[in-house]
């Protein structure tokens, strides 16, 4: 699977992949913090489903060229010529974990054109005094912290927390290279923008949200994840007690629900 480029509002060029049918439902697959657009495996688990699954490299990701965006906001704006382009009047967004403030964006600014959104073990709103509570208070101080440094030492310090969490072999696949490589400001820009103000508000996401998250979840908490979901007019938690960040279980219990309601699949 090789990816393609479209170009973006700024002239900047975005990395997408397709997978699926072409003719079936589009649904947009956001990464998170880790992840790329050809991530290994992704063909085989998506080939022969009835959607047409497009994933998008956020800026600084794979083949995507690097921009600073100021807020969350900026990331819709520049995305409408692609979705123009690829005919994408009507759409379903499935974010993972960091891409889910990207998520609720689309969902914000295209009403008309977002049917849901789902999310896998979301960032929280964290923009928000309420839902940063919910962190422990060294992370609440890290991301004050990430206010006053550039988005290249931003993601310097998250790539060396990183690393040690990670085998020689998991930091070799496509989806470590293709999100830690050049200067590192992509992951930087991604953990600046999350407790930066988003530049819209919760209440305009007006489509249904299922929010997939685990009781267990220590990168993420789940307190945070409720948090934010009461300020989403149509949020519904699918809850799983004992699992983990992104687990097969979150995983396979979100992408059940998102067959069912658009393929009619049981």
């Amino acid at each position: 699977m090789n990816p393609k480029l479209a170009l973006l509002s700024n002239g900047r060029k975005l990395s997408y992949a397709e997978y699926g049918a072409p003719d079936g439902h589009p649904v947009l697959l956001l990464h998170g913090l880790v992840g790329s657009v050809i991530s290994e495996g992704m063909e085989e688990q998506l080939a022969g489903i009835p959607l047409r699954v497009l994933t998008l490299a956020r800026p600084g990701y794979g083949a995507s060229d690097y921009f600073e965006m100021s807020c969350v906001a900026d990331w819709p704006r520049q995305v409408k010529p692609f979705l123009d382009d690829l005919g994408l009047h009507s759409f379903d967004v499935y974010a993972i974990s960091a891409g889910a403030p990207y998520g609720y964006a689309l969902a914000a600014f295209y009403p008309d054109r977002v049917r849901a959104v789902y999310v896998n073990s979301g960032i929280p709103a964290v923009c928000l005094p309420e839902v940063l509570a919910c962190y422990s208070p060294q992370e609440a101080a890290l991301y004050a912290r990430w206010r006053e440094m550039s988005r290249q030492e931003i993601g310097r310090e998250v790539y060396e927390s990183y690393l040690p969490q990670f085998s020689e072999k998991v930091r070799q696949r496509r989806d470590f290279v293709d999100s830690m490589g050049g200067s590192l400001e992509n992951i930087g820009q991604e953990a600046r923008l999350q407790e930066a103000p988003w530049g819209f508000d919760l209440a305009q996401v007006q489509c249904p949200v299922i929010l997939a998250h685990g009781t267990a979840d220590t990168e993420v908490p789940y307190a945070g994840m409720a948090e934010t979901a009461k300020r989403l007019p149509q949020a519904k938690v699918i809850s799983l007690d004992g699992e983990g960040h992104v687990s097969p279980a979150v995983t396979a219990s979100l992408m059940a629900i998102c067959f069912r309601r658009n393929c009619a699949c049981g």
